[in-house]
């Protein structure tokens, strides 16, 4: 089951923070040919001519790329954004090396393994426990908080990894079922007191999507 967690009636709206996850992969972890075909209908159907002021990516080159390709529609698009560097705990590589490297479950399997076998935030959970867990998300919800803040504009567009985006998603309040499909999003909203909301979790389908294209 997915759920959101809706603004208060009255709140002011003051800033929004599109955070998806990156599209299909190849071997050599750049996304795709079937995942640039994916990434630009979903870019024609659900950002379609709303203007992204920023971007926000991680170290790994596919969520650029994915980004590029979310964008194609819109001639200058990425020349018109402000590019921002990897934010510390969402995108950086000390992160990647934290939750995935050296550590492994009593049965021996790494992040990956467990992640494969079930889903990212079930492989935290082994690893780390549930306050390790907890950390974790307190972590990537605070650097939605931080992107926030280093926004040029009023509308980001970061793309970044699951489960790193479901448990921001989690930490401001919503729920979401398994690990974030390729290409689907969280869209968070900052209303004018710096609270943080999640007004929409949409979850690609690529067939209808690729019916749409």
């Amino acid at each position: 089951m997915t759920t959101t967690r809706p603004v208060p009636e009255g709140a002011i709206i003051v800033r929004k923070f599109r955070a998806g996850r990156h599209t299909l992969k190849n071997k050599e972890n750049n996304i795709s040919e079937d995942g640039i075909r994916l990434a630009n209908a979903v870019g024609r159907q659900q950002i379609g001519d709303m203007t992204i002021t920023d971007g926000f990516i991680t170290v790994l080159p596919r969520t650029m790329q994915t980004m590029e390709a979310l964008l194609t529609h819109q001639p200058g698009a990425m020349d018109a954004l402000v590019l921002h560097p990897p934010t510390d705990c969402m995108g950086s590589d000390e992160m990647f090396a934290f939750m995935t490297k050296g550590v492994k479950n009593p049965d021996g399997e790494d992040y990956f393994t467990i992640a494969k076998r079930s889903n990212g935030r079930t492989a935290i959970r082994e690893l780390f426990g549930e306050n390790g867990y907890i950390f974790f998300r307190s972590l990537f919800g605070r650097a939605i908080e931080r992107m926030f803040t280093y926004m040029a504009g009023d509308n980001a567009l970061g793309v970044f990894h699951t489960p790193a985006v479901d448990m921001a998603a989690e930490f401001y309040g919503a729920t979401i079922e398994g690990d974030l499909r390729e290409c689907s999003y969280v869209d968070f909203v900052q209303t004018a007191d710096g609270s943080i909301y999640v007004t929409e979790v949409w979850i690609c389908d690529r067939e209808a999507v690729m019916a749409n294209a």
